[in-house]
């Protein structure tokens, strides 16, 4: 009995060649007069499939895992065959990167495509057609791509939100296959989300200043939320102007000078870039 493994999925053919003899003495004709080729989908009887009986110089083909088994030759007691491993063709690999990527209305955004031709080495290359599909206006660039086997190439899926409303939206990419002859095997899609928002994350409120003995003056406040894109962070801003940017609730302002009164605020900013400054409500005050 012979094992034949196939790349493209958990499936496995196995090879045998019987005789009526013993348990098998009623084993009918179709059987026995040559190579039997099973394909085996998981365990025990049921779940393996007799195909085909091979006479000599017959041949089993599976083109689409480059698959050939062909019998020599044969006599009472052996069978001879032959098995050849060609071309395995396989649904390419696609990812889009990062995963979700947010702005504002009228804004747009790029994503990283890359397409991988994961076919046997004993494949020749692959054409692969990249396309864009999703509510936004986007596409892809470029729109084809030619690879060998094993290759990755890379795209840039462009997403405009236009005058889009608030909100998340899908964007995929799909990626075809030209030259499959297995429709099963032609298409992949790749997806990312885009997040539209406009709306600014609260005030960091609740803004305190103490200094400590080494003169410097410590600030903290309450986190701020942002419900849609989510927060990506702080800025510190000391007589107006911008001192820190951080991602914590709290900053040590070091660069002080004995004696003088500084006024500091607090503002937060979205993934999508929104910002909102804190008022006079949020101001601290440090001496040193």
């Amino acid at each position: 009995m012979l094992k034949i493994s196939k790349p493209n999925n958990k499936d496995f053919y196995y090879l045998s060649y019987r005789q009526a003899i013993g348990d098998y003495g009623q084993l009918s004709t179709n059987f026995t007069r040559g190579i039997n080729i099973h394909r085996y989908r998981g365990s025990g009887y049921a779940a393996t499939t007799h195909l085909q009986t091979l006479s000599d110089g017959g041949v089993f083909n599976d083109d689409v895992n480059g698959i050939t088994v062909q019998q020599i030759a044969r006599n009472g007691n052996t069978a001879t065959v032959q098995v050849s491993f060609g071309c395995a063709a396989t649904a390419p690999q696609v990812s889009v990167a990062p995963v979700a990527l947010a702005l504002r209305s009228g804004q747009s955004v790029n994503f990283s495509v890359s397409v991988t031709n994961q076919d046997s080495t004993s494949c020749g290359s692959g054409s692969y057609a990249i396309d864009y599909e999703g509510y936004l206006p986007g596409s892809v660039t470029p729109a084809e791509q030619i690879l060998n086997a094993g290759q990755t190439g890379n795209a840039t899926l462009q997403a405009d939100a236009g005058g889009a409303l608030e909100g998340s939206y899908p964007v995929d990419v799909i990626v075809t296959a030209l030259n499959a002859d297995d429709p099963n095997l032609a298409h992949t899609t790749g997806s990312a989300t885009v997040i539209v928002d406009g709306t600014p994350p609260n005030v960091p409120a609740g803004l305190t200043a103490s200094v400590d003995k080494q003169g410097r003056v410590n600030l903290s406040w309450q986190a701020s939320t942002d419900a849609l894109s989510g927060l990506a962070g702080y800025t510190v801003y000391r007589d107006g102007a911008i001192i820190a940017n951080v991602t914590n609730t709290g900053f040590t302002d070091s660069n002080t000078t004995s004696g003088t009164v500084y006024s500091y605020s607090a503002g937060a900013s979205d993934a999508a870039g929104s910002t909102k400054s804190g008022g006079g409500g949020n101001n601290g005050r440090g001496k040193k």
